[in-house]
């Protein structure tokens, strides 16, 4: 698979359980799940060394990877001015997610060090979809982690790294959370 591909595929599965948890929160599905589509665009501006690299990435390969946050909301931006799209209705739930899903509740994330409540919800809610595919998924640097194993890390991490009513809300949903990866991963695999 290419970078891109990898992507695309851990996208789709992210927005799906983005529109579970947001169920859960009383965010509106719909929009999470098409926004949570587009959480990781700016990754298509990572060189595929990097974005496939075999191993851990070094500090200058980790500082060009930090990047795709920014990239993503550049990005967007420029999609929507470049066809009047800017004062859509939500449009910032979008700029939200592709800015702020690796900031960390605590302030130790990026690309702003936002902590807590000044992390937008839908950017929480991402974040906890995209550690917990991550993780659940075989990556050319490691292989799939159960669903428990990525379970007991989102608890760990939650009121730390990640929100602990997100966290809550997709550990409450796990029947449903492996039916998507169930329906995402056979789609994905043949």
């Amino acid at each position: 698979m290419t970078g891109q591909q990898t992507v695309l595929a851990h996208s789709v599965e992210t927005a799906h359980i983005c529109g579970i948890m947001a169920s859960e929160m009383a965010l509106n599905v719909r929009r999470a799940k098409r926004c949570g589509l587009l959480h990781d665009i700016g990754k298509i501006g990572i060189p595929d060394h990097i974005l496939l690299k075999p191993g851990k990435l070094s500090e200058e390969e980790m500082v060009v990877m930090k990047t795709h946050a920014e990239k993503g909301r550049e990005m967007i931006d420029d999609l929507l001015v470049s066809f009047g799209l800017e004062n859509v209705a939500h449009v910032d739930i979008l700029r939200n997610i592709a800015s702020y899903h690796h900031e960390s509740v605590n302030g130790s994330g990026y690309p702003d060090n936002r902590s807590g409540e000044d992390i937008p919800l839908e950017a929480r809610i991402v974040a906890v979809a995209d550690v917990f595919d991550a993780l659940t998924s075989r990556r050319s640097y490691k292989e799939a982690w159960s669903n428990e194993e990525a379970f007991a890390t989102l608890q760990q991490l939650a009121g730390d790294k990640l929100d602990q009513d997100c966290v809550d809300a997709l550990l409450a949903h796990q029947a449903e959370i492996r039916e998507i990866q169930r329906r995402f991963r056979e789609n994905t695999r043949g």
